[in-house]
Protein backbone atom coordinates (compact mmCIF):
# COMPACT_ATOMS: atom_id res chain seq x y z
CA UNK A 1 0.00 0.00 0.00
CA UNK A 2 0.96 3.34 -1.10
CA UNK A 3 0.08 6.60 1.33
CA UNK A 4 0.93 10.35 0.49
CA UNK A 5 1.37 12.47 3.53
CA UNK A 6 0.74 16.25 2.87
CA UNK A 7 1.57 19.47 4.29
CA UNK A 8 -0.40 22.33 2.27
CA UNK A 9 1.25 25.84 2.12
CA UNK A 10 0.31 29.53 1.52
CA UNK A 11 2.44 31.93 0.86
CA UNK A 12 2.65 33.38 4.67
CA UNK A 13 3.66 29.96 6.10
CA UNK A 14 6.74 30.40 8.34
CA UNK A 15 9.28 27.86 7.31
CA UNK A 16 8.37 25.60 10.66
CA UNK A 17 8.53 21.54 10.43
CA UNK A 18 4.95 20.14 10.80
CA UNK A 19 5.66 17.16 12.85
CA UNK A 20 1.99 15.43 12.52
CA UNK A 21 2.12 13.41 9.68
CA UNK A 22 6.21 12.37 10.64
CA UNK A 23 4.06 10.97 14.25
CA UNK A 24 1.40 9.03 11.73
CA UNK A 25 3.94 7.57 9.33
CA UNK A 26 5.89 6.59 12.35
CA UNK A 27 2.65 4.42 13.37
CA UNK A 28 2.42 3.03 10.42
CA UNK A 29 3.00 -0.82 9.99
CA UNK A 30 6.86 -1.34 7.90
CA UNK A 31 5.52 -2.68 4.69
CA UNK A 32 2.96 0.80 4.25
CA UNK A 33 5.06 2.55 1.43
CA UNK A 34 4.67 6.51 3.21
CA UNK A 35 6.30 9.46 0.74
CA UNK A 36 5.87 12.66 2.09
CA UNK A 37 5.32 16.28 0.44
CA UNK A 38 5.38 19.76 1.86
CA UNK A 39 4.26 22.05 -0.22
CA UNK A 40 6.05 25.24 0.66
CA UNK A 41 9.44 23.10 0.35
CA UNK A 42 7.82 21.29 -3.25
CA UNK A 43 4.82 23.06 -4.07
CA UNK A 44 1.61 21.14 -5.70
CA UNK A 45 1.55 21.42 -9.11
CA UNK A 46 -2.13 19.82 -9.07
CA UNK A 47 -2.00 19.22 -12.98
CA UNK A 48 1.27 17.44 -13.15
CA UNK A 49 2.49 16.75 -9.33
CA UNK A 50 -0.35 14.10 -8.27
CA UNK A 51 0.97 10.52 -7.37
CA UNK A 52 -0.03 7.67 -8.18
CA UNK A 53 -0.84 5.74 -4.32
CA UNK A 54 -3.73 4.15 -2.93
CA UNK A 55 -4.28 7.03 -0.04
CA UNK A 56 -3.59 10.46 0.55
CA UNK A 57 -3.60 12.16 3.77
CA UNK A 58 -3.32 15.97 4.66
CA UNK A 59 -2.82 18.07 7.57
CA UNK A 60 -5.25 21.23 7.67
CA UNK A 61 -4.91 24.41 9.37
CA UNK A 62 -7.39 26.82 9.04
CA UNK A 63 -5.28 29.20 7.17
CA UNK A 64 -4.38 26.20 4.70
CA UNK A 65 -8.04 24.79 4.29
CA UNK A 66 -8.27 26.38 0.63
CA UNK A 67 -5.27 24.64 -0.60
CA UNK A 68 -5.43 21.61 1.23
CA UNK A 69 -9.05 21.06 -0.20
CA UNK A 70 -7.86 21.95 -3.97
CA UNK A 71 -5.35 19.12 -3.44
CA UNK A 72 -7.61 16.67 -1.70
CA UNK A 73 -10.21 17.56 -4.51
CA UNK A 74 -7.50 16.85 -7.47
CA UNK A 75 -6.57 13.55 -5.54
CA UNK A 76 -10.58 12.90 -5.33
CA UNK A 77 -10.89 13.27 -9.20
CA UNK A 78 -7.93 10.76 -9.87
CA UNK A 79 -10.36 8.49 -7.74
CA UNK A 80 -8.06 8.18 -4.96
CA UNK A 81 -9.10 8.47 -1.19
CA UNK A 82 -8.37 11.17 0.91
CA UNK A 83 -8.40 11.85 4.68
CA UNK A 84 -8.41 15.07 6.11
CA UNK A 85 -6.92 16.13 9.62
CA UNK A 86 -5.74 18.99 11.89
CA UNK A 87 -7.20 21.40 13.68
CA UNK A 88 -9.37 22.94 10.89
CA UNK A 89 -11.18 19.49 10.33
CA UNK A 90 -11.87 19.34 13.83
CA UNK A 91 -13.37 23.44 13.85
CA UNK A 92 -15.36 22.62 11.00
CA UNK A 93 -16.09 19.05 10.19
CA UNK A 94 -19.01 19.29 7.74
CA UNK A 95 -16.89 21.34 5.28
CA UNK A 96 -13.78 18.71 5.40
CA UNK A 97 -16.17 16.05 4.89
CA UNK A 98 -17.37 17.92 1.19
CA UNK A 99 -13.54 17.38 0.07
CA UNK A 100 -12.39 13.67 1.93
CA UNK A 101 -13.46 10.46 2.33
CA UNK A 102 -12.52 10.94 5.56
CA UNK A 103 -12.25 13.61 8.10
CA UNK A 104 -10.70 13.02 11.19
CA UNK A 105 -12.04 14.84 14.29
CA UNK A 106 -9.62 14.99 17.12
CA UNK A 107 -10.99 16.32 20.34
CA UNK A 108 -7.96 15.34 22.54
CA UNK A 109 -9.54 15.84 26.28
CA UNK A 110 -6.66 16.46 29.17
CA UNK A 111 -7.56 15.80 32.43
CA UNK A 112 -6.97 18.08 35.30
CA UNK A 113 -4.41 16.25 37.41
CA UNK A 114 -4.35 16.23 41.34
CA UNK A 115 -1.21 16.68 42.07
CA UNK A 116 -1.03 20.17 39.98
CA UNK A 117 -2.84 23.22 40.04
CA UNK A 118 -5.93 23.11 39.59
CA UNK A 119 -7.03 23.14 36.18
CA UNK A 120 -3.26 22.30 34.83
CA UNK A 121 -3.71 19.61 31.92
CA UNK A 122 -2.34 16.12 32.53
CA UNK A 123 0.41 15.75 29.97
CA UNK A 124 0.94 12.38 30.29
CA UNK A 125 -2.65 11.51 29.91
CA UNK A 126 -3.05 14.12 27.12
CA UNK A 127 -0.06 12.25 25.16
CA UNK A 128 -1.79 9.10 25.79
CA UNK A 129 -5.14 10.35 24.37
CA UNK A 130 -3.17 11.57 21.00
CA UNK A 131 -1.33 8.62 21.00
CA UNK A 132 -4.41 6.57 20.83
CA UNK A 133 -6.18 8.92 18.31
CA UNK A 134 -3.04 8.77 15.91
CA UNK A 135 -3.55 4.95 16.37
CA UNK A 136 -6.66 4.82 15.41
CA UNK A 137 -6.37 7.35 12.58
CA UNK A 138 -3.81 5.20 11.15
CA UNK A 139 -6.16 1.91 11.62
CA UNK A 140 -8.64 3.92 9.57
CA UNK A 141 -6.84 5.35 6.78
CA UNK A 142 -5.29 1.96 6.21
CA UNK A 143 -9.04 0.52 6.36
CA UNK A 144 -10.24 3.09 3.52
CA UNK A 145 -7.00 2.30 1.41
CA UNK A 146 -7.91 -1.46 1.59
CA UNK A 147 -11.47 -0.49 1.27
CA UNK A 148 -10.83 1.26 -1.88
CA UNK A 149 -8.03 -1.67 -3.11
CA UNK A 150 -11.11 -4.00 -3.09
CA UNK A 151 -13.41 -2.13 -4.69
CA UNK A 152 -10.88 -1.35 -7.69
CA UNK A 153 -10.36 -5.09 -7.90
CA UNK A 154 -13.87 -5.90 -8.30
CA UNK A 155 -14.42 -3.47 -11.33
Amino acid sequence: MKIELIVPAVEENARVPNLALPILAGLSPADVEISFTDDLLTPIDLEKDMKNVDLVGITVLSKTALRAYNIADSYRRKGIPVVLGGIHPTAAPEEAKEHADMARNYRANPTASKTKRPGASDTASHCETLSQDLAKAARDARALAADHEAMAKQQ
